[in-house]
């Protein structure tokens, strides 16, 4: 009698995998099924970068490291800070009505590198910092940014000041965190916000667009109430905590990146998938699952594929309330509706496209599944986030990535993404 030749069974389904999953990346979990973390994902970013947690603190990474939290992976495109020494307010910025002092408070990120601004008891307008000298270009979309907690002063004003080019003023509330009223003079004022950390801290933005090229002042002075930019006496006490300033072109802000005597780059993410979870994509049938929570819409920025422009698994659509697939197919793509009024950049998005030589199918949080009958194709890379080099990068928090090695059917999509 022959032997019976002996089949490896799948391990059993724990209660958090994907049914039939080859791969399971749960980054926002730190649970991972089809082989470690390391063995299956990569990062190149030749650069340190900080990622926030759930309880409102930072980490900071270092070079190639994955940044992922209980919050998921987080993946940017490069961006530039142009303010000079973002978190030592004491050398290049100016004290004006009052005093700084260094290291005086634990920052967001935990190290005791905030400085303090203590407000004398004059009367004036300018009770806070100021750098000089910082050049922006014409037309061009800037967002600012600062980490903030109040020591007794409550309302900050962003002031940029730049004849030509940015000037004008933006409240917030550091102590209840919200964003207060806005006034550019010169420029044009996009929107503002406040993201509230750990331990009282706030990281207050507003975006504007520049008028002509020059260069600004950058000046975070407190005021006496929301919409006033006129004197107040000071406290003659301790009033507020700085950190982490931040000047960036882009149309939304992206994590901190220190800088010391000169401006500093923090590269962008480049997240590639290796060994094992590469099969899914190689064979010309599979199925890809993301879930993100990305910190804009940019339209056709990658999610999931291959290396090329037409090897998208998942890419955001040409609005942000679509979807797009493409699986290597260069004859067309395949689009759907996010469901239930999702949308890139607002909320939390889950997608899933499958394909085999028959067809493709694509549906996102639960919405209207959309099909064809055009092959995908085998892909030779795969990515996270971006296309090779970094190209069509989507920024943002991916959560989880799922694959599999069949086309899931039609039937079972919608519940996976609902």
């Amino acid at each position: 009698m022959p032997a019976l030749a002996l089949r490896r069974a799948r391990p059993a389904l724990s209660s958090w995998e994907l049914p039939g999953a080859a791969i399971d990346l749960d980054f926002a979990g730190n649970r991972y099924f089809g082989g470690s973390l390391a063995s299956l994902v990569a990062c190149a970013r030749a650069s340190f970068g900080y990622a926030g947690r759930a309880d409102g603190t930072l980490l900071g990474f270092g070079n190639d490291v994955l940044r992922i939290t209980d919050q998921g992976l987080l993946i940017e495109e490069s961006r530039t800070n142009l303010c000079l020494r973002s978190q030592d307010f004491g050398t290049t910025w100016s004290s004006s009505a009052g005093s700084n002092a260094n290291d005086a408070a634990s920052a967001p990120d935990g190290t005791a590198t905030a400085d303090q601004f203590s407000e004398n008891g004059a009367s004036s307008p300018t009770h806070g910092y100021a750098q000089a000298g910082i050049a922006l270009a014409a037309a061009t979309t800037y967002a600012f940014s600062v980490y903030l907690k109040s020591s007794g002063r409550r309302w900050i004003r962003l002031a940029p000041n730049g004849a030509g080019t940015l000037t004008g003023n933006v409240w917030f509330d550091i102590q209840n965190g919200v964003a207060g009223a806005s006034g550019l003079t010169t420029g044009s004022f996009i929107s503002s916000s406040v993201e509230a950390l750990a331990n009282g801290w706030y990281r207050i933005v507003f975006v504007a667009t520049t008028a002509g090229a020059g260069s600004i002042a950058f000046r975070i002075f407190g005021a006496a109430a929301d919409n006033d930019a006129g004197s107040y006496a000071g406290l003659n006490a301790p009033a507020f905590c700085a950190w982490g300033a931040q000047i960036e072109a882009g149309a939304f802000p992206t994590s901190y990146i220190p800088t010391a005597a000169a401006a500093a780059t923090r590269d962008a993410d480049i997240v590639s998938l290796a060994g094992a979870a590469l099969a899914p994509l190689a064979g010309g049938v599979g199925s890809a699952f993301a879930q993100v929570s990305l910190s804009a819409f940019s339209p056709s920025a990658h999610l999931v594929g291959g290396g090329g422009a037409d090897d998208f698994v998942l890419r955001q659509g040409a609005t942000a309330t679509e979807i797009a697939s493409r699986v290597g197919n260069t004859t067309g793509g395949l689009a759907a509706t996010i469901g239930g009024g999702g949308q890139f950049g607002q909320t939390l998005v889950k997608a899933i496209a499958a394909w085999n030589g028959a067809g493709r199918s694509l549906v996102a949080n639960g919405g209207a599944l959309a099909t064809d009958a055009l092959p995908g194709s085998a892909l030779a890379n795969g990515f996270i986030g971006c296309r090779s080099g970094g190209a069509n990068i989507s920024s943002g928090r991916f959560q989880r990535i799922a694959l599999w090695t069949s086309r899931l059917s039609d039937a079972a999509m919608p519940a996976l993404t609902a």
